[in-house]
């Protein structure tokens, strides 16, 4: 047996503490630097392992910050939007994660592999029990947090979007056509503009995927106001099809609740609403567009 192996079965045997597991991954990692996949599925075992012993172990977000130093530049953007909203592991696809990180599907399953996981799969496994623990271990009562959080967007909400709504309500009125587009929860929201408008006369077409918007393209002319709807604003895949609008059209509106990068997207208006945040429950920011559907119909109705 090389020292490497007995070192295995000695560190998978021992109820160690979390202060010593550190301490022996350093190690390990020096003995078997030649091989991370093996290195990391054994931690991510091993803390499987403590967890079931009742020992304590590392939990994965703390696992993802042991590796940021040897994460490729596409890996540092994934951890970095997980690292801060792990929530969206668990609410959307591998499909939308990647776009949040402006990356590759492909990149995110690289991520989770240097993690040790055979897939996605396991690591949202990991990033779900993560979540419902930490909620476990929360003394405030759920229903006043969330109800507090939602408020205060609501709250926010008219100051957020008081110059440009009217600019909004302006150019749809001045409009023979709106489209509104919106992908996967987006879905919701521009269906629920498009019932708004129609009862008060106004045409708009509404498209949920890649494909019509492409289709929509052909639609658009300077009388056209083209609003995206998009929580996230996770445009990477279809900026091209954006560029192509934003030549037909000065009526492109981007409605999102993520301030990042907001110029650098190219749409011709951006109107940035309130995101709903709560350092202990999973939120979700749709609630607050629904809001602002409801008050841009209201003014148009005036």
């Amino acid at each position: 047996m090389t020292s490497a192996m007995r070192f295995l079965f000695f560190i998978t045997i021992s109820p160690l503490s979390c202060d010593k597991i550190v301490t022996f991954n350093e190690t390990y990692v020096r003995i078997l630097s030649d091989d991370t996949r093996k290195i990391n599925a054994f931690l991510i075992k091993y803390s499987r392992i403590s967890e079931k012993r009742g020992l304590t172990s590392m939990n994965i977000i703390e696992t993802m910050d042991f590796y940021q130093d040897s994460y490729s530049a596409n890996e540092k953007r994934i951890y970095s939007l997980i690292r801060n909203q792990p929530n969206l592991v668990r609410d959307y696809t591998i499909t939308q994660i990647a776009g949040f990180a402006s990356v590759s599907t492909s990149a995110v399953l690289r991520f989770c592999k240097h993690l040790g996981f055979n897939g996605y799969k396991e690591f949202n496994y990991e990033i779900v029990n993560y979540l419902r623990s930490s909620q476990k271990k929360q003394q405030s009562d759920p229903t006043i947090t969330l109800a507090k959080a939602y408020a205060d967007a609501v709250t926010a909400l008219p100051q957020y979007c008081k110059e440009q709504l009217p600019c909004l309500a302006g150019d749809i009125l001045a409009s023979k056509k709106v489209i509104a587009l919106g992908r996967f929860r987006n879905k919701t929201i521009i269906e629920k503009l498009h019932m708004n408008l129609t009862i008060q006369g106004i045409t708009c077409l509404t498209g949920s995927d890649l494909l019509s918007y492409e289709h929509y393209v052909k639609l658009v002319d300077p009388e056209t106001t083209v609003i995206v709807f998009s929580v996230l604003h996770d445009t990477s895949l279809y900026k091209d099809t954006l560029s192509q609008i934003r030549n037909l059209t000065d009526r492109l509106w981007l409605v999102t609740c993520n301030k990042k990068n907001l110029h650098k997207l190219g749409f011709s208006h951006s109107l940035l609403l309130p995101a709903v945040h709560s350092s202990d429950y999973s939120t979700d920011s749709h609630a607050i567009m629904l809001i602002f559907v409801e008050m841009l119909s209201a003014l148009l109705e005036q």
